[in-house]
């Protein structure tokens, strides 16, 4: 009885702190917080009761020193109390849906709730006061000594789970904020962060280490060391990783050239379904380069990747389709897939769709529609919507004629050695359309576009020495 007030202060100490850390934690959802109240009204309910319901069932007895087994079996026994408790708790508050309200429900389930508490402490009670009977037999005392060992154990290793959990959650938090310093282009901040996942054998800090050794960012450029972050990626099975470090060894940065050793790395990019290894391997069967050229294979990879969402597959899917490689001719298909990447934005796939708009393949011919993509082209600055775009003006298709804009669409794409863009400022500059007639400009874009490749400006080219040498030899005569 001396030590009762002691027993009893350290209760009420943990009770209160218990109970004002339960009001003040934000949990989640009502439920939780309603179960944690019920419980510390639970436990003192109980220890009242306990002197007055577990006397009646318990025999008077000497001290012989087993009295602090009794109180270590009295703390499991409330322990397992407790957490039988907490679940039959959370099951009636899950029945009552409480945690879907703004309120603890209403006060006929409160009260319902409440008098349950009343009625389990009782019973927990009383089923102590059967077991504190139990507790002088040697065999009990034993039994009490191993539970006590598995329960301090089990704190333990709770303890340490708890511990590994925090620093689980922690290391996600540091993953998420290196990958928004990373997206905001703060790349050092983001580079020193990655560093630290290093030691955890972490794949995808692995993958952008060797992203910003590749690119320079936050670092020095190094494709020694990018391709080192890149092969310890790949080595613990991280698909982008294996895509990238095949790029490498097909490319030659960072290690010999190696065509087979990039196949090697992109079949196991695929084998994660990696839709860029897909197409990539892809473009190899297509061209024929490391493999014999395969039309068959190329199209099955590109459609696996196209229907990923890979706009760059969709487009060499359609071509396939256009073309008619490895699958039968069909424009319909073609212009299905054009569209599907020209609406996500691929300038090329959008000409190409404007094209089919155009000649009327697999679709009908409309040339407004075609206007619409071309422009769309053009606005990403791709030199083909642009030259395309300012034919439309200059032709007046799909819009009314205007040469000043076509003047304009032509002289962009011309910067961008468009050829045939090139040929058209000659034909401009030759018969003074939006501009004065000047030779000397209309026969440097002439070069100029004959020098790229534009077979009618090669032609006219030649065709206009023919003609000035016969002026000459004329003269000459």
């Amino acid at each position: 009885m001396d030590n009762i007030f002691i027993y009893v202060g350290i209760f009420a100490i943990v009770w209160l702190v218990s109970f004002f850390s339960v009001l003040k934690n934000d949990f989640k959802n009502n439920s939780n917080k309603i179960v944690w109240i019920l419980l510390l009204i639970f436990l003192p309910i109980t220890a009242i009761l306990y002197p007055y319901i577990g006397k009646r069932q318990t025999v008077d007895y000497e001290d012989d020193g087993s009295s602090f087994m009794q109180d270590i079996g009295m703390l499991l026994a409330f322990f397992i109390a407790g957490m039988a408790s907490y679940y039959i708790f959370k099951q009636l508050v899950k029945y009552f849906e409480i945690s879907e309200a703004d309120h603890f429900g209403t006060i006929g389930e409160l009260v319902f709730i409440v008098v349950f508490t009343f009625v389990i402490a009782i019973i927990i009670a009383a089923l102590s006061g059967f077991i504190s009977s139990l507790m002088r037999t040697e065999q009990f005392k034993k039994i009490i000594k191993y539970a006590l060992i598995v329960f301090v154990l089990f704190i333990l290793i709770g303890t340490g789970y708890n511990v590994y959990n925090k620093n689980k959650e922690k290391n996600k938090e540091n993953l998420i904020l290196a990958k928004e310093y990373f997206n905001k282009k703060d790349y050092k901040k983001a580079f020193d962060l990655y560093m630290q996942f290093t030691n955890l054998n972490n794949s995808e800090a692995q993958y952008n280490i060797g992203l910003m050794y590749d690119a320079g960012n936050g670092v020095e450029q190094d494709y020694l060391e990018a391709f080192k972050w890149y092969k310890k990626a790949a080595d613990n099975e991280y698909a982008p990783a294996q895509n990238t470090l095949a790029n490498m060894y097909y490319n030659g940065y960072g290690v010999k050239q190696n065509y087979q050793e990039a196949i090697k790395y992109y079949k196991k990019a695929i084998e994660r379904n990696n839709n860029w290894a897909q197409y990539n391997l892809a473009n190899m069967y297509y061209n024929g380069i490391g493999v014999e050229k395969n039309y068959n294979k190329a199209f099955n990879l590109y459609n696996q990747s196209a229907k990923q969402g890979n706009i760059e597959a969709q487009n060499s899917l359609a071509f396939m389709y256009s073309k008619g490689y490895g699958i039968k001719q069909n424009y319909e298909k073609a212009f299905e897939w054009y569209k599907k990447a020209a609406d996500n934005g691929l300038a090329i796939s959008q000409v190409s769709i404007a094209n089919l708009y155009m000649d009327g393949k697999g679709t009908n011919k409309n040339h407004k529609k075609a206007f619409e993509y071309y422009e769309k082209a053009a606005k990403q600055n791709h030199p083909w919507g642009l030259e395309n775009l300012g034919n439309m003006y200059y032709f007046g298709m799909g819009t009314k004629k205007n040469y000043k804009q076509a003047f304009e669409y032509y002289r962009k794409a011309s910067a961008l050695n468009n050829n045939q863009a090139m040929y058209m400022l000659y034909i401009m500059y030759s018969l003074g359309q939006h501009v004065k007639k000047d030779a000397n400009k209309a026969h440097k874009y002439l070069k100029q576009s004959a020098s790229f490749g534009n077979k009618k400006a090669q032609y006219q080219l030649d065709k206009d020495k023919k003609i000035l040498n016969k002026i000459l030899n004329n003269i000459v005569q």
